[in-house]
């Protein structure tokens, strides 16, 4: 999961920034904005590096990208910080989705041993 403003040279003649597109298209949601592009993806294993790799693909030579987080917010126009900070919101509850269900699975594992071990312990009881 990653929300970032993401920087380079766009206009470097020897890139395809539609092939760039494409490739951002297919991993998560993209805003072009004041001259600079933002990504978002709910996607695990979308990283930086994925990211780095797509701008290596379609030309560009390095690229910076400034991850933001709850401790780093953007820090945009109005527009451009809305779309951030819903996204922001959408890849915590993601996250938030995911463990708790990883909770719940561990939990109910957890009962159904305790079940067993309850159960054997009432049966040597009652011999």
């Amino acid at each position: 999961m990653i929300c970032c403003k993401i920087m380079t040279n766009y206009s470097d003649r020897n890139a395809q920034f539609s092939v760039l597109l494409k490739k951002l298209e297919r991993l998560g949601d993209i805003l072009c904005a004041n001259g600079s592009l933002f990504f978002s993806s709910e996607d695990k294993v979308v990283t930086s590096k994925t990211i780095k790799r797509a701008f290596k693909n379609s030309g560009y030579n390095d690229c910076y990208i400034m991850e933001y987080t709850k401790e780093n917010a953007p820090q945009e126009d109005d527009d451009t910080n809305r779309w951030l900070n819903d996204h922001l919101v959408r890849n915590s509850f993601k996250e938030y989705e995911r463990v708790n269900q990883a909770t719940l699975k561990n939990i109910s594992q957890k009962l159904i041993e305790l079940d067993k071990f309850v159960n054997e312990m009432s049966e040597n009881q009652a011999k």
